[in-house]
């Protein structure tokens, strides 16, 4: 592997995945050098199994990696960075992106808790 110090995107998907016309899928092919973890099937929804896709997938990319992460990537991807392994220190970036139903939920918890969650 030889880095080209340009960031690669890594696309972390939420539990369902890919479609061909998901916002995820659009950005993958309209960004070049994009990669996305694979999908996860209903045997194996393992926060573990996840994890360590999305560490198998930055140790096959060189150099700086921004991540993009949907859902319940984004948990995966809270996860992965807690083990503090040598790769998560070649993240130049981290997005997440939650549908617009998921925000409305995060920000409805937020007023009823005083925004302390």
């Amino acid at each position: 592997m030889q880095s080209t110090g340009k960031a690669t995107l890594l696309i972390v998907p939420g539990l369902r995945g890919e479609a061909p016309q998901h916002w995820q899928s659009l950005l993958a092919a309209e960004v070049p050098g994009a990669r996305t973890i694979p999908p996860m099937n209903e045997n194996g929804l393992s926060c573990a199994a996840r994890v360590a896709a999305i560490e198998g997938a930055m140790a096959a990319i060189a150099g700086p990696v921004i991540l993009v992460a949907h859902s319940a990537g984004v948990l995966m991807v809270a996860h992965w960075a807690a083990l503090g392994t040598p790769a998560s220190r070649r993240v130049a970036g981290a997005r997440e992106v939650l549908a617009a139903q998921e925000q409305h939920a995060v920000g409805q918890q937020g007023a009823a808790d005083g925004g302390r969650a």
